[in-house]
């Protein structure tokens, strides 16, 4: 979904952020209802070295009634980038240890809704309050619905119910593909079954500054050697 041209963006710069929001990161799976104690994350997926900097998670109450449209989790990615991999994710500790991943942000436990929702990555400084206003630059959304009279927000696609309950979340039939439609998704396994796999984003490895100021020495050294080597013999 590229919603990143709603709200604030004026009409002379349509075309721009059109191009711009090809290379938007968009969310890629979701999981916030399994047996037991809900093993929770959301993963993102985009272009590598995409920085997040500037954009938040939120997941909106969608249920109808007093707390409609309430933004019950927000997660401001600061500092973060998409790994070089295309993923990023943001995990419970109990999810990690599930699936046996370090996620790139560990998330508070029930962070996610059980009932209705709405799950959006949006532009951190549209964000007005705790309720959502309208104004939202929004990049990427998906609803979540269960059984019950629900209202969704940001024109996403909405997965669900599964049954007669809440899905316990929805993962893209292909990484990345975006059509903003619902059949982009399949419903998650409730069971914490490896159809869900939430993946990580990599990072390069940067060495610290004693490996670079050992490794400067190494190589004086080995330089030196070699001219020792092939300095040629002062006649006696």
């Amino acid at each position: 979904m590229k919603k990143v041209l709603r709200g604030a963006l004026a009409a002379g710069s349509l075309f721009a952020a059109a191009s711009t929001a090809l290379a938007m990161p968009v969310i890629n799976e979701v999981v916030g209802s399994t047996t037991g104690s809900d093993a929770e994350f959301i993963e993102l997926y985009g272009v590598a070295g995409t920085s997040l900097n500037d954009l938040s998670l939120i997941v909106v109450e969608s249920n109808n009634g007093l707390n409609l449209g309430k933004i019950d989790f927000r997660l401001d990615l600061i500092g973060q980038v998409i790994g070089t991999n295309n993923f990023f994710l943001a995990a419970t500790s109990l999810a990690a240890a599930v699936y046996g991943v370090t996620p790139n942000v560990y998330l508070g436990s029930n962070a996610i809704e059980n009932s209705s929702y709405t799950i959006a990555l949006v532009q951190t400084a549209s964000i007005s309050g705790t309720t959502v206003s309208g104004s939202e630059v929004v990049l990427d959304a998906l609803g979540i619905a269960d059984t019950s009279a629900s209202t969704f927000f940001f024109g996403a696609p909405v997965i669900g119910p599964d049954g007669s309950f809440l899905p316990a979340g929805g993962r893209r039939v292909s990484d990345g593909v975006d059509t903003d439609t619902a059949q982009d998704w399949v419903i998650s396994d409730f069971n914490n079954g490896l159809a869900n796999t939430p993946t990580p984003g990599t990072v390069s490895s940067v060495p610290e500054p004693g490996t670079i100021a050992l490794l400067g020495v190494g190589l004086a050294t080995l330089a030196l050697s070699r001219r020792n080597r092939h300095r040629p013999s002062t006649p006696q």
